[in-house]
């Protein structure tokens, strides 16, 4: 099941949250009793969060900024190169389950409409002046809170792996409640470089 709230800039309240988490409670009571379910292969709840940008250099400084990743410059010289991007993928064992957190930035493909088609253009290739004109009609059509040129993308899937008894609704919950305070927990303090 899904909660989706990208179409707007709002948030997910507690409430929806709490109704969110009945109704996998119940769908799911009914749907493993019908199907005799008894064995699990795994349990999870997974977040996304998107933090829109206008240019991929913000986001990559965004990254950068939190403070969470460092890049070694010997890694960098290895390879003869400079830094263009960064992001991570992390799989932690807790004390109850797995989760795996990642943080990466994405771009947006700008859809332009060809006949009954349409045909995607990241604006990273296109020219300045069909850039600009990209990055201008994405803006007009802005319908989803993702639909900003570029964007950082949080995952956190919390999983167990073969559960013996799970409780469900209860993993679900918890998780909800603390997958994203525990990220911020893990910020560095000084936030002087952060917005």
């Amino acid at each position: 099941m899904t909660l989706d709230k990208s179409l707007g800039d709002e948030v997910i309240s507690g409430e929806e949250g709490e109704d969110f988490i009945k109704q996998v409670g119940a769908i799911l009571t009914l749907v493993l009793d019908e199907l005799e379910v008894s064995r699990f292969t795994r349990l999870g709840y997974r977040e996304q969060y998107y933090f829109s940008f206008e240019t991929k250099e913000e986001s990559e400084t965004w990254i950068r900024d939190l403070g969470l990743l460092t890049v070694t410059s010997s890694l960098l010289q290895a390879f003869h190169s400079t830094q263009e991007e960064m992001g991570v993928a992390l799989v932690i064992q807790g004390e109850e389950c797995r989760y795996r957190v990642s943080l990466n930035g994405v771009e947006r493909s700008a859809q332009v409409p060809v006949g009954e088609v349409s045909v995607n253009i990241r604006t990273t290739v296109a020219s300045e002046d069909q850039k600009k004109a990209l990055l201008q009609a994405m803006k007009k059509k802005r319908q989803r809170q993702i639909d900003s040129a570029f964007a950082v993308v949080l995952d956190i899937d919390a999983y167990q792996q073969e559960p013996v008894e799970p409780d469900i609704a209860g993993f679900v919950k918890e998780r909800n409640s603390s997958n994203l305070q525990m990220f911020r927990d893990a910020l560095p303090k000084d936030t002087s470089k952060r917005k």
